[in-house]
């Protein structure tokens, strides 16, 4: 069995975890592919931007992204040595994978502190090396060591020059650069910038793609006005044919050597050797191409990596190939229900609120299925509402589009004069008690209206309406909402024939003891048990506290940490300085914090950190968390951040009514056995004790919500003896308890 093989096997092994504490799941899209190689078994492998795939078989897929193990994401290229049976993996930061029967990391450019482009732009396998092409030069990587044995920099100055691409033809070396055409004999010095030729065709060109056709080399460049392709007619004399003048809607060439693929836009043309068209292909199973590049198997199969279809394989029956996923990563916001995870794909800049203009998509996650759906008229969904008695009736807003409601993932409806305004900014969305739908609108006077049974009622309050409603918390008939640079709004409703009505209303900017403001604007908001008001805002978190509506009372301040440094005690703020995008509260009463450097798991007061992941010490593609989701039944915590979507099983869940289910796992704990030991199904606040057979106490705790973790070891630090043990579960009224046995062999 090849290394490459026995890592598919080796990778495979944590999607077995998933679901149990601590692990992880991604939900990646991997329908733009830029790169395809193939291994020695004749598998394909296309890269997108968070990850690959293989196509093991015609049934499997196998994923592979930094949940299994790579250690970036924004990948540029995959290319794979058949000599040493490896793949290597480019980043567009300079990073480099190399994957055989371990994954083995190259950061060296990465963490060099140099502003210079060092995106790899091309990578080369020739015998037991890897040549990489990158944005200040060329590497040659030993894949028999793994190492880096030679940079090659093509410039007499110290100015780094770009290197766009890189091919071998017989025993010449050529390099595709923003300056010109280079090429070098493989027996000559090539760290000896004096031994490379500059070809006087192309000088000061910047040549963007090489490939061989017929054995010759074919270049695809910018003249300055235009993009042209040239075809080499004498190596000897070193000249060049124009073959293709007109050439700028041409984004990559390839060749097999027989035929001469142009990838352009909307199409891939291909050309026989005299140069004639001979297929033309815009279209694949009745949807339109955006082709990023072509590859032509071992087999001679024509596959085909586009911008949002994913890997094509292209023969008399097309096949489109891409794994599970939604059809972006650029995700704008997420709402779970029943279970059921909803995300829409859009987007509007939160500060300057200006639209991006993406194109309005719905993606569900169902039972590890998605459904995708594409509406390529509107552009910029930004919130979703799902109806509570009837989860096929959604509305969804779009950004200076208004507002649509769909039956089925149909439209029925659209709102597209709210209020005062024609096509309003919709900021949110959400359903109430009594099915009323709420809707909250920047530029609209009223800002707030209500949705029931048809009709729309604005709210006769008095509000800012020139100011971003971010978000908004509805419970036991108050609303809670995070008003940017207005700081909070406050108010007790209540619903009566077909109306809301509003009273004791307070809007305010919260302070701290000294009357200073907590940040400039409050952008996220979490309500826990006590009705306590936890506020993220760009300068760190505060609290609102002893919330009166009757006498229209508060107090606010912001979390004070203190810090012991020799003999002086420092006293700082929670989390000051930091942008807190989303705060989640989970059933163990935890703060799951969202930030611009990562997520930060809290203790009930926010005084202690017990997390802190960011890009480098988890599988988190992105460090700017734009929001979170708690799924409470099972713990599951989902982190959006601005290059997509993951989650991670937390031990906290909701805790159950009785212990009917409580159980324990792995049961037997066998000798081989690394990881936790855990108690689930329990009531909040269960007090744990486990005992051996004797009555001896060994460990005690109390659950997170459902959840109970044991590390295995005794309070002395120690494994337990082989033998049976018992774990007495008691309530946090000590009124209900149950005994679970435990076998552990040791």
């Amino acid at each position: 069995m090849s290394a490459l093989r026995l890592l598919i096997v080796f990778l495979l092994l944590p999607l077995i975890t998933i679901g149990q504490i601590g692990s992880w799941q991604e939900f990646f899209s991997f329908n733009n592919v830029f790169s395809i190689t193939q291994n020695n078994q004749n598998q394909i492998i296309a890269a997108s931007s968070n990850g690959y795939f293989i196509v093991v078989n015609q049934k499997q897929i196998q994923k592979v992204s930094k949940i299994e193990g790579l250690s970036d994401i924004s990948l540029t290229q995959v290319a794979y040595n058949s000599v040493q049976d490896k793949l290597v993996v480019g980043y567009k930061n300079g990073n480099i994978d190399i994957i055989g029967q371990k994954i083995v990391n190259l950061p060296y450019i990465k963490d060099k502190p140099l502003a210079i482009n060092k995106k790899i732009n091309r990578i080369l396998n020739y015998q037991s090396y890897a040549f990489i092409a990158t944005g200040f030069g060329i590497l040659k990587l030993d894949l028999a060591t793994d190492q880096i044995i030679e940079t090659y920099f093509l410039s007499e100055t110290s100015d780094y020059v770009g290197v766009n691409d890189i091919i071998i033809n017989g025993n010449t070396f050529w390099a595709a650069t923003e300056n010109g055409l280079f090429s070098i004999s493989l027996d000559e010095n090539m760290i000896d910038f004096r031994k490379w030729k500059q070809h006087t065709f192309f000088a000061n060109k910047n040549v963007l793609k090489l490939t061989l056709f017929n054995n010759a080399l074919v270049v695809l460049f910018n003249t300055g006005n235009s993009l042209e392709i040239a075809m080499e007619t004498s190596s000897s004399s070193d000249t060049w044919q124009i073959i293709f003048p007109n050439a700028d809607d041409v984004l990559n060439i390839y060749s097999d050597n027989q035929k001469l693929y142009l990838v352009k836009s909307d199409r891939v043309e291909v050309y026989n050797s005299n140069l004639l068209k001979i297929r033309e292909i815009s279209t694949v199973n009745n949807k339109s191409l955006h082709p990023n590049c072509v590859f032509v198997s071992k087999e001679g199969v024509l596959y085909i990596g586009d911008k949002k279809l994913g890997l094509i394989k292209y023969t008399d029956e097309p096949e489109i190939i891409v794994p599970e996923g939604p059809l972006s990563n650029y995700i704008f916001h997420i709402k779970l229900k029943n279970g059921i995870l909803y995300a829409v794909h859009g987007a509007y800049d939160s500060l300057s609120f200006n639209a991006k203009n993406f194109t309005g998509e719905i993606y569900i996650y169902n039972q590890g299925k998605w459904t995708n759906y594409s509406f390529p008229t509107i552009t910029d969904f930004s919130a979703i509402a799902i109806d509570p008695t009837d989860v096929n009736h959604i509305f969804v807003s779009s950004w200076n589009k208004g507002l649509y409601e769909l039956r089925s993932n149909q439209i029925i409806n659209v709102y597209n004069h709210i209020g005062s305004v024609q096509d309003p900014n919709i900021s949110i969305l959400k359903y109430g008690a009594n099915g009323v739908l709420w809707l909250f609108m920047m530029k609209n006077k009223p800002p707030i209206y209500t949705y029931v049974n048809g009709v729309w009622s604005p709210s006769y309050i008095t509000t800012p309406y020139n100011y971003l409603p971010r978000q908004l918390i509805l419970k036991d008939g108050a609303a809670y909402i995070a008003y940017d640079l207005r700081g909070i709004l406050m108010m007790q409703y209540k619903y009566s024939g077909g109306n809301v009505s509003y009273s004791n209303v307070m809007l305010f900017y919260p302070t701290d003891v000294n009357n200073q403001k907590i940040g400039r604007r409050v952008i996220s908001i979490a309500l826990d048990k006590d009705n306590n008001l936890w506020f993220g805002t760009d300068d760190g978190i505060g609290i609102v506290s002893n919330i009166n509506f009757e006498d229209r009372s508060y107090v606010s301040s912001r979390i004070t940490i203190e810090t012991q440094e020799a003999d002086t005690v420092i006293i700082n703020y929670l989390l000051k300085g930091s942008f807190i995008n989303s705060i989640v509260i989970d059933p163990a009463g935890r703060k799951w914090v969202g930030t611009n450097s990562g997520v930060y798991l809290l203790n009930e007061t926010g005084t202690e950190q017990i997390l802190h992941f960011t890009t480098e010490n988890s599988p988190l593609p992105d460090n700017k968390i734009k929001q979170i989701l708690i799924n409470p039944s099972n713990g599951q915590v989902f982190f959006l951040t601005s290059k997509g979507l993951v989650s991670y099983f937390s031990d906290a869940a909701e805790g159950a009514h009785n212990f009917d289910n409580a159980y324990v796992y792995p049961n037997p704990v066998r000798e081989n056995y690394v990881g936790d030991i855990v108690i689930k199904g329990l009531m909040d606040k269960t007090r744990v004790k486990i005992t051996d057979i004797n009555g001896n106490l060994i460990y005690e705790t109390v659950s997170n919500g459902s959840i109970a973790r044991w590390n295995g070891k005794t309070f002395s630090g120690r494994k337990p003896a082989t033998g049976v043990y018992l774990i007495f579960l008691t309530n946090e009224d000590a009124t209900t308890g149950k005994v679970i046995k435990l076998l552990i062999i040791n």
